[in-house]
């Protein structure tokens, strides 16, 4: 179902860095916890550990994705999950973002803008979920 070369595996590339280089590039490597100022619930330090081992997850399905996709079914569930997070925080406390120095400008434009990555990459689980059981009933 997947050659070495196949842009799902690729797709499972990109939201491993995604979410690898999205936190520590906006907590510069721990050193910055606005995120977790602005938002706790989602952006505490675990919060932010538990968004690394996420993109360890779907860097360590890379390569077998088409074997688990029920595995595939929960990274889609989790994304929309944080996708959910990101507008009920946009709709209710964005207010927090009027507060940040201009120096932060990117911490303004990641929290403006972080869940609709999550949304794409939600889509893209789901899709191949889709497809890998698909795949299983066909093989059934």
């Amino acid at each position: 179902m997947t050659n070495s070369n196949s842009p799902i595996r690729y797709g499972f590339y990109l939201a491993g860095i995604y979410n690898l280089i999205g936190i520590l590039g906006f907590t510069q490597f721990f050193t910055n916890q606005t995120l977790a100022e602005l938002d706790p619930i989602v952006f505490s330090i675990m919060g932010q550990i538990g968004i690394i081992l996420w993109g360890l997850a779907y860097l360590s399905v890379s390569h077998q994705y088409f074997t688990v996709p029920k595995l595939i079914a929960v990274f889609c569930i989790e994304k929309m999950v944080y996708a959910g997070a990101w507008l009920y925080w946009l709709l209710t406390q964005t207010e927090k973002l009027e507060s940040l120095p201009a120096s932060q400008l990117y911490i303004d434009i990641f929290f403006r803008t972080y869940g609709i990555g999550d949304f794409l990459f939600g889509i893209f689980f789901g899709y191949i979920a889709y497809r890998g059981f698909k795949q299983l009933n066909q093989s059934a």
